[in-house]
């Protein structure tokens, strides 16, 4: 494998970076929903008008004053869809709004704004994981922790850096890499960084290193990748398989949705592979591999990895290099490899950075075993005498607490030497019943003991599941989450829930859907990703705007079931579903059908959809 020998490089620059990393952690604590300031119209008011792009300043960084104010609207409506049981659309407002706050550059000058900046995100975070705990993306028991590290004080920056010994601070020797590792300026600040205001996380993050380290190595082996990669989760999770991101990254990894299931990592209700170590790390693996053969460069390739492809190589493109180290890019890319850098270094001799204490945790070791049946993993880790805990972390793709419905052959990690005794036990662990949601949207009257008698579930249940207690009382407008035991066919897909909150499932038997209350012909093509005129032709309606009743009877079998040809296209700045699906003469349900996207179709740069075409 190719070594890399120490460049040294040192950029002088006037300015000096801040690091802003944001990293929503599973933590324990429960998340409650909570009261915030009343604003007028529910908004602040904003001037100028907002809009997509930031405002720069003469220095060439957005307007600082500009982007809180941007932030804090799209954080009022989130608020506001919170209040509603929105939970889709708020999710998208609170990540509009921290995606606005990783860019902004604070000043040393600006108390006042720091103050403003913090209160923000703090404010951000409690209202974001409330979403993400209602939607179902974290399990009941977890909750989102965000961190945000920042130099409390810019103005002694180099007082910071006189602090730590020369030693600490100079070029790495006698060290070989596998990676291109650089050390200019920007790696430099990094490097005092991780040794300074981050030094508190960046000791656990290289702690918990120790337990999947091993385990990683041996599959970037595999691929004949630069063992370095292995320090890529230093910076991305802290190594925590269980880390989500603003931009709805998840795992150790941070993979987003589509572009982990072009790389083979499935999420349902149930379970979400990019939590998966093992699974994840061959993902991380193959999608390392396809860009460094695009880009021919390590660094363009890691900026890939944060940004997208789509974006590195519009603006290699755009401002004429392939240097990463000239390219203008989001503060958080340009951080993104000197921080890499700064950790592979420090990882790699600790003792010299002033690590030399960190003890690494023992290597994570388990038996597979195979299971056929919805499993309990409480009653699993009481059968085998084991820790709940231990079972949850060998396991941290399953999203509840059992094991997925519909799923033959599940490959259930156990502690090393469970295997025989798992075997012993299993016909003596009962099959238990999966578990879906409603969403109940109280009115007015209800208590939340008529609620549980309406659906037939206990009191105590519905208080759990919802964060309150018992004699609380509720609202009319409020949503709850309702816990619904299957009647029979086990759902693998996850919940179902009430009109209230989202359509009724849609069902065509035979390829015959049966017409309900409110619907059109072309309600009913968006749904199963055909057209109106497709679905006329089938039924022999006459008429431009032939008219359907419930209880009608109608074939469906849509044009859009055809995968003759799959292509992958890349979402670009500005680009909806719509102009997307009018791209490739298919339409918008289609595509979220072949990319198993949520209602709201959310997509951003970079993501990576499957389109199949029968041209």
């Amino acid at each position: 494998m190719m070594k890399y020998a120490m460049k040294r490089n040192v950029l002088f620059i006037s300015l000096i970076p801040l690091f802003l990393i944001f990293n929503y952690l599973s933590g324990c604590s429960p998340v409650n929903p909570h009261q915030k300031p009343v604003l007028e119209n529910g908004l602040p008011k904003l001037s100028p008008v907002i809009t997509d792009e930031l405002q720069e300043s003469d220095g060439g960084m957005p307007d600082l004053e500009y982007s809180l104010d941007r932030a804090e609207y799209f954080y009022a409506l989130g608020v506001n869809a919170n209040r509603d049981g929105k939970w889709e659309q708020a999710q998208s407002n609170f990540e509009k709004a921290m995606e606005i706050l990783s860019e902004i550059d604070v000043s040393a000058d600006s108390n006042g704004t720091n103050e403003r900046f913090n209160k923000l995100l703090k404010e951000i975070e409690k209202d974001y994981s409330y979403t993400l705990v209602s939607q179902g993306i974290l399990s009941d028991e977890s909750s989102h922790s965000a961190f945000l590290e920042m130099f409390a004080d810019i103005k002694n920056f180099k007082n910071l850096k006189e602090g730590l010994s020369a030693k600490q601070v100079a070029v790495p020797e006698s060290v070989t890499y596998t990676m291109p590792i650089e050390f200019n300026e920007r790696v430099q600040n990094s490097l005092v960084y991780l040794q300074t205001v981050g030094r508190k996380h960046f000791v656990l993050y290289l702690s918990r290193m120790g337990k999947y380290k091993d385990l990683m190595l041996e599959i970037i082996r595999g691929y004949n990748l630069p063992e370095d990669l292995v320090y890529l989760p230093l910076i991305e999770s802290g190594f925590n398989p269980k880390a989500y991101s603003y931009a709805r990254a998840s795992g150790a990894w941070q993979f987003i949705s589509s572009t982990g299931r072009l790389y083979g990592l499935n999420e349902n209700w149930w379970h979400d592979e990019r939590r998966d170590f093992v699974k994840s790390t061959h993902a991380a693996c193959k999608y390392l591999k396809f860009l460094y053969e695009k880009f021919g460069d390590w660094n363009l390739a890691l900026a890939s990895y944060n940004c997208g492809e789509g974006k590195i190589e519009r603006e290699t493109k755009n401002q004429k290099t392939t240097n990463f180290w000239e390219l203008r890019l989001k503060r958080q890319t340009m951080d993104y490899v000197p921080l890499f850098m700064a950790a592979t270094i420090i990882a790699k001799d600790k003792g010299k950075y002033g690590f030399a204490e960190v003890e690494l945790m023992e290597p994570i070791s388990f038996d597979v075993v195979k299971v056929n049946k919805v499993m309990n993993l409480k009653k699993i880790a009481s059968s085998l005498d084991i820790s709940y805990e231990e079972l949850k972390e060998l396991n941290p793709q399953l999203m509840r607490d059992i094991t997925p419905p519909n799923h033959p052959d599940y490959e259930l990690r156990l502690p090393r030497g469970c295997a025989e005794k798992f075997t012993e036990v299993y016909e003596s662990i009962p099959t238990e019943t999966a578990t879906n949601w409603a969403t109940h949207r109280v009115k007015q009257g209800e208590t939340l003991s008529s609620i549980a008698k309406h659906y037939g579930v206990g009191l105590s249940a519905i208080a759990s599941i919802n964060k309150i207690r018992r004699k609380s009382k509720i609202v009319a407008g409020q949503n709850l989450m309702i816990p619904i035991k299957n009647s029979s066919k086990e759902s693998a897909n996850g919940p179902s829930y009430s009109s209230s909150s989202r359509d009724h499932q849609i069902e065509a038997v035979g390829g015959t859907y049966t017409v309900r209350r409110g619907d059109t012909l072309w309600k009913i093509a968006d749904r199963f990703g055909t057209t109106v005129d497709a679905l006329k032709g089938a039924n022999n309606l006459k008429g431009r705007n032939p008219k359907v009743f419930p209880g009608d009877r109608l074939r469906v079998s849509a044009d859009g079931n055809r995968r003759d040809a799959e292509k992958v296209h890349v979402v670009r700045k500005g680009e909806t579903l719509s102009s997307i699906a009018e791209k490739y003469n298919t339409t918008v349900a289609n595509i979220r059908r072949w990319n198993n996207l949520a209602m709201s179709g959310l997509i951003v740069p970079g993501d990576r959809l499957k389109i199949y075409s029968s041209n």
